[in-house]
């Protein structure tokens, strides 16, 4: 996994299961599925040009 901003995995790790917690992936999910951006990730999370399939 890729460094964020420095962070430590421990850190990372503990954010993504938080976010998990928060918003759960649907149970149907594949990693080649496409999620349409909803207007609060789309406030929220800027463009950066990394795609996720980077």
């Amino acid at each position: 996994m890729e460094r964020a901003m420095g962070l430590s995995d421990e850190v990372i790790r503990y954010l993504t299961l938080k976010l998990d917690r928060v918003m759960p992936p649907p149970a149907d999910l594949s990693p080649l599925t496409e999620i349409p951006p909803s207007p609060i990730t789309e406030a929220v999370v800027e463009d950066d040009g990394i795609s996720a399939e980077d």
